[in-house]
């Protein structure tokens, strides 16, 4: 397992970024024009809720329209930075984990979550917990690091893999696409993407889940 997907190991490390991790992890890793477009393509309405899930300082939830954000995270120091800002006053900011969300069932229209997948070791129990408080035929995105093979025909990508390795958790298409079918996700469509300087970093998949009516037939068998 990599070392900063364990919860203690996750809060120093976030305690100690986020002074200046809008100046520096964000627009490195996931800069505004690498979020726009999956983020453009939601269906998101105004008025419709939206769980920014790892929301860090809320710098995903600057870009969500006039949708009805709730940002969650589990680390105060993030939450507190993103509390400070004044665009994103309209937003409710809630401390919690993502394997046992604080919400009843169906309570949000859609899900995003950029960069906090790095992060969970237990990926499926979040996924399912997301499945959980999004209602029939709601969305879901996330932006996470794309596991990537090592070659000596490529060694700046070699180097970048070796170099997060121990650190991050990755994954191939296939290896999420098995995490959010597992966690009752339906419709997958993944892209690779990245920032400029590494544009197959990031693996970025969209699902959805079943409308209503194939909702309970699911539940009747």
């Amino acid at each position: 397992m990599a070392s900063l997907a364990q919860p203690d190991a996750i809060d120093a490390w976030f305690s100690l970024l986020a002074p200046t991790y809008d100046q520096c992890v964000a627009p490195l890793f996931w800069p505004e024009k690498l979020q726009q477009r999956p983020l453009e393509e939601l269906p998101i309405h105004p008025d419709d809720r939206v769980l920014d899930l790892g929301c860090g300082t809320g710098e995903t939830s600057t870009h969500l329209g006039n949708a009805a954000v709730d940002g969650l995270d589990r680390s105060r120091d993030q939450l507190i930075r993103g509390k400070q800002k004044d665009a994103l006053e309209p937003v409710r900011f809630v401390q919690a984990d993502g394997a046992a969300l604080p919400y009843v069932e169906d309570a949000f229209d859609h899900v995003v979550s950029v960069g906090s997948m790095l992060y969970w070791s237990h990926p499926v129990e979040i996924l399912e917990e997301a499945a959980r408080v999004t209602k029939p035929g709601g969305s879901i995105l996330v932006m996470g690091f794309h596991r990537r093979s090592l070659s000596p025909w490529n060694p700046i990508q070699t180097a970048q893999e070796l170099a997060v390795a121990p650190y991050y958790q990755r994954h191939t298409r296939a290896e999420a696409a098995e995490l959010f079918r597992d966690a009752g996700w339906t419709d997958l469509e993944q892209t690779v993407t990245g920032p400029a300087w590494s544009p197959n970093l990031v693996l970025e998949t969209v699902a959805r889940q079943p409308p209503a009516s194939s909702s309970a037939e699911h539940r009747e068998k």
